[in-house]
């Protein structure tokens, strides 16, 4: 696996990003990588808030023809714009709008663009796997904290 997306670069982005959907964002973090898998280039936007029950990794995937860093930024340019138009609406539904958790095609123009997404809750997760190997577990949620 080889990384494309320069981390200044990566920065950069971030902070448009961060300072285009701050009210959409509240206490949620974004990252931001794109790598190469052989003859595919993958960017991953993931959105986590501070208390880790929303985890959303979104990805992009562009087939590449050949090896010429051109081909590189190209695919890159249309992963990550697919990406940040995506997540203008998932904003705008209010996290209603939600990406395929398998691998599917999305018309993105001339390049053919494969798309994934999957919500996860990690907090739940982690409690989870206290409670299976029979560890207390004392989860703080916020449907608890209306609750007192």
């Amino acid at each position: 696996m080889k990384e494309i997306l320069d981390p200044v670069a990566a920065r950069r982005i971030l902070a448009e990003l961060k300072k285009r959907h701050s009210e959409d964002l509240g206490d949620s973090e974004l990252s931001l990588e794109g790598h190469r898998e052989g003859q595919r280039l993958l960017a991953r936007l993931t959105l986590t808030n501070r208390d880790k029950t929303v985890h959303y990794p979104m990805e992009a995937g562009v087939s590449l023809d050949g090896d010429t860093l051109k081909e590189e930024e190209e695919a890159l340019a249309t992963a990550l714009e697919f990406l940040f138009g995506y997540l203008e609406q998932y904003f705008t539904s209010g996290g209603e709008v939600l990406l395929p958790i398998d691998w599917a095609p999305v018309d993105c123009g001339e390049r053919a663009l494969f798309a994934r997404g999957w919500e996860r809750n990690l907090a739940l997760e982690e409690a989870a796997d206290k409670w299976l190997a029979g560890e207390p577990v004392e989860v703080e949620t916020t449907w608890r904290k209306g609750k007192r």
